[in-house]
């Protein structure tokens, strides 16, 4: 859990599309890395909103906005709910300065303190 989290300016990082992993730097001082954090998503079957925000406030969405956002996307209309809620989650940033989430469906969601090891060749990015 961070202090402060709507101090932090959070922004895509990096998406590798062949692992389904969206990666989003969140930094007190857009320009400096020193104190970045990391949320790393895998399973990534869907993103909602800006590539660049401020508030770093992760939320779990509840099961019923989760299938609300997830049945928008027919192509999933034959899984039952119940297969959907055990293997997807909803999770949403709250920006700072609207009333707008950035909306995030993934098998998982972690912060780290630095950079994943499958992001290794974006170190020299974030100096």
């Amino acid at each position: 859990m961070l202090s402060d989290p709507q101090e932090y300016y959070c922004q895509v990082w990096s998406y590798l599309a062949s692992h389904s992993q969206v990666l989003i730097r969140a930094s007190k001082n857009r320009s400096e890395a020193q104190d970045a954090i990391y949320f790393l998503f895998t399973g990534v079957f869907y993103f909602d909103g800006p590539t660049q925000w401020q508030g770093a406030e992760l939320e779990t969405g509840t099961p019923d906005k989760f299938l609300e956002v997830l049945r928008q996307r027919k192509e999933l209309d034959e899984i039952p709910d119940d297969h959907l809620l055990a293997k997807l989650h909803l999770y949403e940033f709250r920006m700072s300065n609207w009333h707008f989430k950035v909306k995030i469906i993934a098998s998982e969601a972690t912060q780290l303190n630095s950079l994943p090891a499958d992001f290794s060749w974006l170190i020299h990015s974030d100096k």
